[in-house]
């Protein structure tokens, strides 16, 4: 069981960070509900993980005692309603914050991304669905206020994505994409 575990939690790590990389490098990564899957199969072996390596002074069980810390210190910060630390557990949690899908037509979707606590309004993103497991990034922009988009038209025979949106103040604007 306990080396059962140990892999299932390198494997989710490992394809936590394979998604994180290519996120990053080629802005095509697992569906969020799916990356959301696997950051959560880390966090739930490595604290059971915890209890089997509870033997002080060794390696694995200062790594594995960050998973129960989580836990305790979120508990306390929901029980005295402390902003402090709910900011430490935020730190440890931020990488499992998905994205906010604002808008979506057919298997395109417009999402609202935050990049941490002290990030500034209203970072979008285009993103496609590819084989229900995979998304692909077309565009990423930052736009003072937030949009509200009302039309998104896929032509496929300019290979061209066009999306017409209006912000706030009722300022139309567009944007081409070309894939």
């Amino acid at each position: 069981m306990k080396t059962t575990l140990l892999r299932i939690h390198l494997v989710a790590w490992g394809l936590a960070l394979l998604n994180w990389i290519s996120c990053k490098s080629f802005a095509f990564s697992l569906h969020q509900h799916l990356e959301l899957g696997v950051e959560i199969s880390v966090f739930l072996s490595g604290l059971a993980l915890f209890f089997y390596h509870l033997k002080p002074f060794k390696k694995f069980s200062y790594y594995f005692s960050i998973y129960p810390f989580i836990v305790v210190v979120f508990g306390i910060g929901a029980l005295t309603k402390n902003l402090f630390l709910f900011l430490i557990v935020y730190i440890f949690l931020f990488p499992l914050q998905n994205d906010v899908e604002e808008y979506r037509e057919n298997e395109f979707a417009l999402k609202l991304t935050s990049d941490g606590l002290m990030d500034m309004c209203c970072s979008y993103k285009l993103v496609e669905n590819k084989f229900y497991l995979f998304e692909k990034v077309h565009l990423q922009k930052f736009y003072e206020g937030e949009i509200t988009p009302f039309s998104i038209e896929n032509n496929i025979y300019k290979k061209e994505l066009y999306m017409r949106f209006t912000n706030n103040a009722g300022d139309t604007l567009g944007e081409s994409v070309y894939y």
